[in-house]
């Protein structure tokens, strides 16, 4: 069960975030976030096996999305 304690503000968060990082600012499970980062449009890249997010592209993203 998810409680607000465990959501993540923007402001506490580096530049760069990752899927967990996302999960936790959207309030979604963690595997939502990693199929979200995997979706066509979504500012991630993949190096190796880890997922980098730029914060300014994420924010960006979701206000396209909001719309």
């Amino acid at each position: 069960m998810r409680t607000a304690s465990n959501r993540l503000n923007l402001n506490d968060v580096g530049d760069f975030i990752g899927p967990r990082e996302v999960a936790r600012i959207l309030g979604i499970a963690e595997a939502r976030a990693y199929q979200l980062v995997r979706s066509q449009g979504f500012p991630a890249k993949q190096i190796g096996r880890r997922w980098i997010i730029n914060k300014q592209a994420f924010i960006d993203w979701w206000n396209r999305e909001a719309k």
